[in-house]
């Protein structure tokens, strides 16, 4: 029979790892958005939660029995069936040489664990996790080869079982390895205090355990990090929700137009916060506008005006004869509507919409001249973009340039936009920001084709984003819009970018963040115990430490088992305080 050793834990013992050259935790996650990881925890709970309610389809590759499990996961709330729904979905990666197991499967009268599932023979080490509650859980790392079993206890509450847990690990060890001995040490206990979700860290800890990681380094940002990196699947789920341009697999080679998301020197921090990630395109030939429109056209899963399949081979766009015309092709069926529109809506110049004004439309000249800045034969296919679109650089709002403005054809941003709007009948929203020397002040245009003629368009001064649910009622596509005059009084530019949102509407960060480390925690610990001169009472008793305001609770003797040898008794845990 296998027999084992009780070791008393030194201070030493939680703060080192059982394995040499532990493997880094991870310290980031590789997201192209950049997002704020507890923002996007947050956002997958609010976004699994929007699937239960039936507001949002169950995506094809995720099983919807899961999705309470995930939310609960994200908001440190998970209940004692999640574990093993974790385990079973997102169980650790797959090694011939190291398996994690639920330890109660060995309580039954004949363990339920076969011994072709675990080879102790090529096993280096076996991991079994054992749920005596919600807040009470323990792992016991074995390693075969070396005899030892080493325990981690999370919660600070009396352990009642663990003498039982260990007795049938040693039972189950000596049908395969008859006569071995085991030594068995608590390696640590973590307190609810670091611990604020035991399941979910219990989770995670495992995990490390499994891949021989650093655990001691973990800390409130990097287990976030490793909730993440378990649900890359549900991310994507949740990003495609919200639109289809993979924003993260564009080129320069597949969208030669496209610069980058979120600019700095644009200062979109306002817009991230309130979860839209700023898509941003070439502005140098005046075609930011169209770009725009064509993006936005992709987020809504139409490539008409696309290249498809993405070339592979950067060309840049003064020379990109493909994306040219396509741009053109726009052009032209955005003039051919617009003049359509003007016949209809402007015949009678004294009863013009309400809205006329918003689109810059005031005078019979307006009228006219509507439906020009879309296209002229004036101009080669070569010159739309060759940067002389661009308007001269003008010193203030009073100075007007001298000689022939070719940058009138560059996009307006209303008429343009409710042409194109008419043509997909899709709703635009358009985001300005105005600038006036240090003051910057915010506008939101909506265009709704299915309105009332009356209030097709409407326009409110102030940032007024539109809920996920509302997003989602229509095709929409939201356009961040930059105009007015700087500190120096030089023209901003006027540039259209791609709004897409990447966070759910409604997220709730946590309160308490903590940059604390489980190490840095233990260390709090033991120091706590040093100052209070905590000793042990008798060399078969050990102490765990309780969080840090807490005396510390006492693993004290439990009755024989065969498998146990005399030295063996440490097992239960009793808290005095309770007595």
């Amino acid at each position: 029979m296998s027999s084992g050793d009780w070791h008393d834990m030194r201070d030493i013992d939680g703060l080192e790892y059982p394995y040499e050259e532990p493997n880094n935790i991870h310290g980031t996650f590789p997201d192209f958005y950049n997002r704020d990881f507890y923002s996007l925890a947050s956002s997958l709970s609010r976004f699994g939660h929007r699937i239960l309610r039936n507001e949002v389809p169950t995506p094809d590759h995720i099983q919807r029995n899961t999705i309470s499990t995930i939310n609960r996961f994200c908001d440190n709330s998970m209940i004692p069936d999640d574990y093993s729904i974790m385990m079973n979905h997102f169980p650790p990666t797959p090694m011939n040489s190291r398996v994690v197991l639920d330890a109660k499967r060995l309580f039954h009268e004949e363990p339920q664990i076969p011994t072709s599932l675990v080879d102790i023979g090529r096993c280096e080490q076996i991991i079994f996790v054992y749920q005596e509650s919600a807040t009470l859980l323990s792992i016991y790392l074995v390693f075969p080869a070396q005899g030892a079993i080493e325990g981690y206890f999370v919660g600070d509450e009396d352990f009642h079982d663990i003498h039982d847990v260990v007795s049938k690990i040693l039972r189950f060890f000596s049908q395969q390895l008859p006569n071995s001995h085991f030594t068995i040490r608590q390696r640590l206990q973590i307190p609810s205090t670091f611990a604020k979700d035991p399941i979910a860290f219990t989770y995670i800890l495992v995990l490390c355990l499994h891949h021989r990681t650093k655990y001691l380094e973990h800390n409130d940002a990097t287990m976030t990090i490793q909730k993440l990196m378990t649900l890359t699947d549900f991310i994507q789920a949740h990003d495609d929700w919200f639109g289809e341009l993979q924003v993260h697999q564009m080129t320069k080679a597949s969208h030669p137009f496209f610069k980058r998301i979120n600019p700095k020197t644009d200062k979109v921090g306002e817009l991230n916060a309130l979860g839209w990630t700023v898509v941003d395109v070439l502005g140098d030939d005046g075609n930011s506008g169209y770009y725009t429109l064509i993006l936005g056209l992709e987020n809504n899963g139409n490539f008409q005006y696309s290249l498809r399949p993405p070339t592979t081979q950067f060309v840049p766009m003064t020379r990109n004869q493909g994306w040219q015309t396509n741009i053109m092709r726009l052009r032209h069926d955005l003039q051919r509507r617009s003049r359509t529109l003007v016949r209809r809506l402007f015949s009678n110049a004294s009863n013009l919409p309400p809205w006329s004004r918003v689109a810059g439309i005031c005078t019979e000249e307006d009228i006219e001249t509507l439906s020009d800045e879309f296209y002229t034969d004036k101009l080669t296919q070569f010159q739309y973009f060759n940067g002389g679109l661009r308007p001269p650089i003008r010193n203030g709002p009073d100075d007007i340039p001298d000689g022939d403005d070719i940058s009138v054809y560059q996009m307006s941003p209303f008429w343009a936009m409710y042409v194109f709007a008419c043509i997909f009948r899709m709703r635009l929203i358009v985001y300005m920001r105005t600038q006036v020397q240090a003051a910057i002040e915010w506008s939101t245009t909506t265009i709704d084709p299915a309105s009332p003629l009356a209030t097709r368009m409407t326009v409110v001064q102030e940032l007024q984003k539109i809920s996920d649910l509302e997003l989602k009622r229509t095709p929409t596509i939201e356009i961040f819009y930059t105009t007015g005059f700087g500190t120096n009084g030089r023209a901003v530019d006027n540039h259209f970018r791609l709004l897409r949102r990447v966070l759910c509407d409604d997220i709730i960060k946590p309160n308490e963040i903590s940059g604390t480390s489980l190490r840095e925690c233990i260390e709090t610990i033991i120091e706590k115990e040093k100052d209070s001169h905590i000793v042990n009472a008798h060399p078969d008793q050990c102490l765990i430490a309780n969080e840090m305001n807490k005396e510390p609770h006492r693993i004290q003797t439990a009755p024989e088992d065969p498998f146990l040898t005399d030295s063996m008794r440490v097992v239960r845990m009793e808290d005095p305080d309770r007595f």
